[in-house]
């Protein structure tokens, strides 16, 4: 790989201020300097302050049930360069920030090699951004501080998102990278805390976390650019252009799942060719790849000297393409290409001894006709690699799971007259135990990193062990 060297400096200054005990304000400045940047505007300057108020201060008589209650706010700005961690930035701007990347390519019959030009430019004007974030909340804690909520709304914009815009070819480069997009996202976080039961020798604490994403839009993609650009390739992976891939879409939300569907009629109907293969909708648009519900529920037990911690965690909403399905279908490895069709002929089996995969729609030449006739297997299942067919493999990232549980025994060492030792414990723990809830079939939604869904991805792991632990 590349070898780079990089350099940044920084500049930072926080003060904080409290009134007695139900006031309190904070801010901070931060000057940074990115060597990745060009040199003349590779400077950031961020800043964040905020405030707190304490209000149960004043209800203790009238309130008595509220134990603790404070309301807050903060404006925040956060820097990023890239290179240094802005996750949406196109990848060949983050491998090589302001550089360009020439890369050794074989192009000879011997194996020679020589060096490829890369398609895509830097600005000369490219700069980091800053990431813009309000936050309001409130923390309450009741009933003699066993019950607590925590609830916080958040507005955050990323302005001047690196975009990579088309141009001519005849300069060299297809497209260059500049500042131009902007994101736009809301949500609200909500944490509720419940110390249900608290007995001499018995103990139950409960937390359960909720994440709403109100709002993800991609408010311009191409700025001040004047391109007429409403739309870029985020991600596409391995063979990526021949399946769906994530955009970013002027006026929708972020990481837009798009391509591969099969052509459908106005009534919906899928359109069939003359061999009976489907027609290919090159723009589907399956939504955002970003899920829009996240949280968790966590159990902490505690009964005399045993402990136990169950703990579950969940997403709702985002889609994924599944490109190890495409490859396993192509090749005949998954199960539904050796099923029986409804003739009750193994779908393998040759059409005209009642094998083969009934196919139904409406005939390509007028989108009307309809069609009923049966494909053999091979051109049936191939088809959607062939053609470019994404749409049996794309599946929602909804999953809720048990992550975690532990059960732990503190051992008896008060028995063990060793004045040395002042703890002994053991653990038996088990991490990713199960899967509770899942769409996706063959895959595990929880450990799809990729922005456009599954690239190969080795499966889920389950871990299960034993601890001692011993303090002194």
């Amino acid at each position: 790989g590349p070898i780079t060297h990089t350099q940044n400096r920084a500049w930072f200054a926080q003060a904080d201020a409290s009134d007695k005990k139900f006031l309190n304000v904070s801010g901070a400045f931060r000057q940074d300097a990115y060597s990745i940047l060009p040199s003349g505007n590779n400077d950031l300057l961020s800043y964040s302050y905020g405030a707190g108020f304490t209000f149960s201060e004043f209800t203790k008589t009238k309130l008595p049930w509220l134990n603790y209650g404070k309301v807050f706010a903060s404006i925040g700005q956060k820097p990023l360069a890239p290179g240094l961690g802005y996750g949406a930035t196109d990848s060949r701007f983050l491998s090589g920030g302001t550089y360009l990347a020439y890369s050794p390519s074989t192009i000879f019959w011997n194996g020679d090699t020589t060096t490829g030009t890369p398609n895509s430019g830097i600005s000369g004007s490219i700069s980091g951004i800053v990431v813009k974030t309000n936050e309001y909340g409130i923390n309450l804690k009741m009933a003699k501080n066993r019950v607590g909520l925590n609830v916080v709304y958040y507005d955050e914009i990323i302005n001047n998102e690196p975009v990579a815009v088309a141009q001519s070819g005849i300069s060299g480069f297809t497209s260059t990278t500049k500042n131009a997009g902007i994101i736009q996202r809301q949500g609200i976080e909500t944490e509720l805390m419940l110390h249900l039961i608290k007995k001499k020798n018995f103990d139950w604490n409960m937390n359960f976390n909720f994440a709403k994403l109100l709002n993800n839009d991609v408010i311009d993609t191409d700025g001040d650019l004047n391109t007429n650009t409403n739309s870029f390739l985020l991600a596409g992976g391995s063979f990526g252009t021949r399946y769906a891939r994530a955009f970013q879409v002027e006026n929708k939300s972020a990481s837009q799942l798009i391509g591969g569907g099969i052509l459908r009629n106005d009534a919906g109907l899928p359109v069939v060719k003359a061999d009976g293969t489907f027609a290919t909708d090159a723009t589907k648009n399956w939504g955002s790849t970003i899920p829009t519900v996240t949280g968790g529920l966590f159990n902490d037990f505690k009964y005399g000297a045993f402990t136990a911690t169950i703990g579950i965690d969940y997403q709702f909403g985002g889609k994924f393409f599944s490109l190890s399905e495409s490859w396993g279908t192509f090749s005949g490895l998954l199960d539904w290409t050796a099923t029986v069709n409804d003739r009750g002929e193994e779908v393998r089996t040759p059409v005209a001894a009642g094998g083969g995969v009934r196919v139904r729609g409406v005939s390509i030449a007028d989108n009307k006709t309809p069609v009923d006739m049966y494909v053999d297997a091979q051109t049936y299942f191939q088809q959607f690699y062939n053609n470019q067919i994404a749409e049996p493999f794309v599946h929602s990232l909804s999953f809720v799971k048990l992550r975690e549980i532990s059960l732990g025994y503190q051992l008896p060492i008060s028995k063990w007259n060793l004045k040395w030792l002042t703890g002994a414990s053991v653990n038996l723990l088990s991490r990713n135990t199960l899967l509770l809830y899942r769409e996706a079939k063959n895959f595990d939604p929880s450990e799809i990193s990729n922005t456009f869904g599954e690239d190969g991805n080795l499966p889920a792991s389950r871990t299960t062990g034993i601890s001692l632990k011993f303090t002194f």
